[in-house]
């Protein structure tokens, strides 16, 4: 990969987007990083039904496991490099299963995950700091509603995938 230019293509821009966009960005290249963005707020509610109704080990995006699957191999040929929010409300067992895959396909790829977004288990701690956790929209603070929450979630930013980076991951 040129230090000075990094060719992206990106398969996905809500989850249930287009299947066959991963291998299309793949095989139709050239491209050095395969982007996919699975995560919209409406997803966040999908992903914790299925965890509710699946189990603990559920809650990320199984559609992005079967895209994996068919590209693995041609992006470990070509070295091309995944970065993926398919993780969803589950990140640390999506990047087990995916590396439970990879076994199963002789792939030695190396797998990092990034959590920490998960404010679910520190709510009651936010709200005894009287932390509002404030709408963007309309102001209106979060405990104010008076509504059980299905997720909350935080945004992270890049340095998560700048670390997955530094560390040689390909996925």
């Amino acid at each position: 990969m040129d230090e000075k230019i990094i060719r992206i293509g990106n398969c996905s821009g809500f989850y249930g987007d287009k299947f066959s966009a991963a291998k299309e960005m793949v095989e139709g290249g050239p491209i050095d990083v395969l982007t996919g963005d699975y995560l919209a707020e409406l997803n966040m509610a999908i992903l914790f039904s299925q965890k509710m109704q699946r189990g603990e080990k559920a809650g990320y995006v199984g559609t992005f496991m079967k895209q994996l699957k068919e590209i693995a191999n041609t992006c470990a040929e070509k070295n091309i490099k995944i970065v993926s929010n398919a993780g969803g409300l589950n990140p640390k067992s999506m990047a087990e299963d995916v590396e439970e895959m990879l076994k199963a396909m002789n792939l030695d790829l190396k797998v990092a995950y990034i959590d920490g977004d998960d404010l679910m288990p520190r709510l009651d701690e936010l709200k005894s700091s009287g932390e509002k956790l404030n709408n963007i929209d309309t102001g209106e603070g979060f405990f104010e509603q008076n509504m059980p929450p299905l997720s909350a979630n935080a945004y992270l930013g890049g340095l998560g995938y700048k670390r997955s980076s530094r560390v040689k991951a390909l996925i």
